[in-house]
């Protein structure tokens, strides 16, 4: 009989193998694609990051996709020709230029060669029970931010040429500049990370940091930190961030083992994404403006949200396991695992709150 050790030895290269398979399948499956379309592969990448991320910059778009501003450029330029994107003025600042999906050429074009795939693909989940899907989501948003996250390591392994502004200081500030609103990204790495806004902060963002210093990578309103990966010295990798609390911001965290606190009242977000280690997460909402959602995967094992009376939110939980408690009534005692406050249907400014981190109590707090 095999020890469990040796089992999961076992599972865990069976499991490394069977991504490398299906990681080379989908390169095939979009290589394949793109010459039907007479395109590149990255060219494809690219279109579907705008369709699925929505308008940005020719900057975001090279952090989104970790290319240089340069092959960006011309990446655009030949899909603005097949008629799949457009470049369009900033409505908040005529100066800059955004880059927007066209929808509907895409859905003609690009959307009928992935329809196989799609049917093909639905008919296959459809065996899998909502809480191995739940598992299943939440593996792979956490596997796409580390892959990405990878993928700037190697393309940029000195974070330096047109990529962006690089950062190494314990105390640091990023300019606004003509930045009408701010992405901030976080990878492995931080083992206590606060996070506030202030109004009056002329900078994009100011950072205070432990003995150990990330690597802060910076371009056109969206903020990158990464930490080297380290077995040693970890409670040194503390950081604290000050956001401008003038613009909009799309906050997407992954978070180590430690503590993460995040006070918002002064901080207009759009979106906010977070893959948790952590035992214990922290965070107060701001007044929302439309729909805002926020999503909470990993590991964290309590979350506490807090937000004004009043706010209109909806919460649901994707593992049975988990529990929900709304101003101190205890919504798992009747096995609830989705909580809508009154008026959320009506109400234009919300919060849709997804948690599919596993094992996690989470606290819903209003004052």
């Amino acid at each position: 009989m095999s020890s469990p050790s040796r089992d999961r030895a076992q599972l865990l290269e069976a499991f490394n193998h069977q991504t490398q398979l299906y990681t080379a399948a989908i390169v095939m499956f979009e290589q394949a694609a793109a010459d039907q379309l007479a395109l590149n592969i990255a060219d494809l990448h690219c279109a579907n990051v705008l369709r699925l991320h929505g308008p940005m910059t020719a900057g975001q778009l090279a952090s989104h996709t970790s290319l240089t501003t340069g092959a960006v450029t011309a990446m655009i330029d030949r899909l603005v020709r097949v008629g799949f994107v457009r470049r369009t003025s900033d409505p908040h600042d005529r100066r800059r230029v955004i880059v927007e999906a066209d929808g509907t050429a895409m859905e003609r074009e690009i959307g009928v060669l992935y329809t196989s795939l799609a049917h093909a693909t639905e008919a296959m989940i459809m065996r899998y029970s909502d809480e191995e899907l739940t598992l299943l989501v939440d593996q792979l948003a956490r596997s796409g931010s580390l892959t990405l996250d990878e993928a700037v390591k190697l393309r940029h392994p000195a974070a330096s040429g047109d990529y962006g502004e690089t950062k190494k200081s314990q105390r640091i500030t990023v300019s606004r500049g003509t930045a009408a609103a701010g992405k901030l990204m976080t990878t492995l790495g931080a083992t206590r990370l606060t996070i506030t806004g202030d109004p009056t902060q002329p900078d994009l963002l100011r950072a205070q940091f432990g003995a150990r210093v990330p690597t802060v990578l910076a371009e056109d309103g969206v903020v990158t930190l990464s930490y080297p990966h380290t077995r040693f010295n970890r409670s040194s990798n503390t950081a604290e961030l000050t956001l401008n609390g003038g613009i909009k911001w799309q906050l997407n965290l992954v978070t180590s083992s430690a503590p993460c606190t995040a006070d918002l009242r002064h901080v207009a977000i759009s979106a906010l994404d977070l893959t948790a280690k952590a035992s214990n997460i922290e965070i107060t909402l701001p007044q929302a403006v439309a729909s805002v959602t926020v999503r909470i995967a990993g590991n964290a094992n309590n979350v506490v949200l807090r937000c004004a009376v009043a706010t209109a939110l909806q919460v649901r939980l994707g593992r049975s396991e988990s529990s929900l408690i709304v101003d101190g009534e205890d919504m798992s005692a009747a096995a609830q695992t989705f909580y809508r406050s009154p008026g959320y249907e009506e109400a234009t400014d919300r919060y849709v709150i997804e948690v599919t981190a596993r094992l996690t109590a989470v606290t819903i707090v209003t004052k």
